[in-house]
């Protein structure tokens, strides 16, 4: 590699100019400039910054000032925290066919309007719940039951 393209691929220049070397093609040296680049970088986010953006991509639901409330997936935050994108699917009726519509959409909301913001880590239907109660129920029967057998 000649010196040329070694100055090419250090990570404060593609970083602003593109495209990312591919790792595979890196050198040690480089993986770990680049590493330390991002580290630089990300201590450099604010604390509240940070929060959002390590839960990009998990299902959050946001209540509305106006009491609606939408469940989705964070897809992105905007670095002020103006505002979020959260990729929902809305029921919406339509008064000239007179027919529901799901939608899979990306809602883009402004923070002043939230009033809540939840992280939801599982999400089971009320069904799947006394199922999953049943079977532990089942299970704490059948583990007394083996218990009193080798008694």
């Amino acid at each position: 590699m000649t010196e040329k393209e070694e100055i090419e691929m250090t990570p404060d220049i593609y970083l602003l100019k593109g495209p990312m070397p591919e790792l595979k093609k890196m050198t040690k040296a480089q993986l770990e400039q680049e590493c330390i680049m991002w580290r630089n970088i990300w201590d450099w986010v604010p604390t509240g910054v940070k929060y959002y953006v390590a839960r990009t991509g998990q299902l959050v639901a946001i209540t509305m000032r106006n009491y609606k409330r939408y469940m989705g997936q964070l897809l992105s935050t905007h670095w002020d925290i103006k505002e979020i994108e959260l990729g929902v699917t809305d029921v919406e009726y339509d008064v000239q066919s007179g027919q529901r519509y799901y939608e899979r959409k990306t809602i883009r909301v402004g923070m002043g309007g939230i009033i809540d913001f939840q992280i939801i880590y599982d999400r089971k239907s009320e069904q799947e719940m006394l199922e999953d109660q049943e079977d532990s129920e089942n299970a704490r029967i059948d583990d007394a039951d083996t218990q009193e057998n080798t008694e």
